[in-house]
């Protein structure tokens, strides 16, 4: 009998192993991967556009920007194309993708909803909304603010606006210092409502110019971006979602129900709360810096939680890598499928993201057809 005891353990011992050993290698087959996609997006985003540039004229244009060597004549404009045009626009797409994307997940885990969006708590439509009205009110109220201090403005009432939105659904959904997720949701939906009501009386005051203007926040779009952009994103919106790898792990206990994840020493308000304000942080940043991207953060973490894991310790810095990628060659289609002219970001990201959400939702109802 003791035998038999014996043998079922090692049995168990050696399923458990193998599935342990398989989740690694599906684990470095999926980094291996999205490294690989990463290298190829980024040669192809540098050298593609209106005019193609060599590879190696890209690398002596890196070594002139950080080791300032010197640079041929003959290639002194492609230099100027990579360093002030192209690379700081790509390193923007990849900030703002992988922070669309590791917010996206995080929702997703805290909702316990596959088809949980970052924007489902208001924070785009209040951004867009902030930027709008200095857009058009800018000019009444500031009447003789220089046009380029305006460019700094905006973005910042675009912060504020997505900022605002978050607090007021998280005040809304919060009683007794316990936060409803249920409530939150729906004050989310609510505030979006409200905030498009306001955008669109805006829209339809606005003049020709200023109509122009809001084309990039309800859009988005990464042309004008600089150097300063890259840097306001790198401590706005990169740092930020970094601080979502550190409770990834606490994703897969609250999968198990907010009362499961407190017996099990989870300080649920706490998680919620951080994963709420890092939200709005990246988001109302993203969107102040690119406008507002449809659907990244509700196809990227589908995307790794189908063909790779489900664990939240290994699907956040998947989506994270996958979510930059994808904006990359999302962008680079933008300013090259009708050059010389430029299609906004959003219409490439939700011209994908609609036919695969309109698929989830197949998926699902195929699921609970069978059950």
């Amino acid at each position: 009998m003791l035998n038999k005891f014996n043998i079922i353990n090692e049995l168990k011992n050696n399923l458990r192993n193998l599935k342990s050993n398989n989740e690694k290698f599906i684990l470095i087959i999926a980094f291996f991967l999205l490294i690989s996609l990463f290298i190829v997006s980024v040669i192809w985003s540098l050298t593609t556009g209106s005019i193609d540039i060599s590879l190696q004229t890209i690398i002596n244009s890196i070594g002139h920007l950080i080791w300032n060597t010197k640079v041929a004549e003959i290639d002194v404009m492609n230099v100027m194309v990579i360093n002030e045009i192209r690379l700081p626009r790509m390193i923007l797409a990849f900030i703002v993708g992988a922070a669309l994307s590791i917010t996206g997940g995080s929702m997703q885990g805290l909702f316990r909803n596959p088809l949980a969006d970052p924007a489902l708590i208001g924070v785009s439509t209040g951004a867009a909304l902030g930027a709008v009205i200095f857009i058009i009110l800018g000019s009444y109220f500031f009447p003789d603010l220089p046009s380029n201090y305006k460019t700094y403005i905006i973005p910042v009432f675009a912060f504020l606006g997505g900022i605002l939105s978050t607090i007021l659904a998280y005040k809304l959904a919060t009683r007794s210092g316990v936060t409803n997720i249920s409530i939150l949701l729906l004050s989310g939906i609510a505030l979006n409502a409200v905030n498009g009501s306001i955008y669109g009386f805006f829209l339809f005051i606005a003049n020709d110019a200023q109509l122009r203007n809001i084309t990039f926040w309800s859009l988005g779009s990464f042309s004008g971006t600089n150097w300063i952009s890259v840097q306001i994103g790198f401590f706005v919106v990169f740092l930020p979602s970094l601080l979502l790898f550190l409770v990834s792990n606490k994703l897969n206990i609250l999968a198990l129900g907010e009362k499961e994840a407190y017996y099990l020493g989870i300080n649920v308000q706490k998680l919620k709360v951080i994963i709420i304000l890092i939200t709005a942080i990246t988001i109302g940043g993203a969107v102040s810096l690119s406008g507002i991207i449809g659907f990244v953060g509700l196809v990227t973490p589908h995307i790794i939680r189908l063909w790779f894991t489900n664990n939240y310790k290994h699907l956040i810095p998947l989506s994270f890598l996958a979510g930059g990628i994808l904006l990359m060659i999302a962008d680079t289609f933008a300013r090259t499928i009708v050059s010389p002219a430029e299609l906004p970001i959003g219409i490439i990201t939700t011209g994908i993201g609609g036919p695969f959400f309109i698929w989830l939702l197949l998926k699902e109802k195929r699921k609970d057809m069978m059950s």
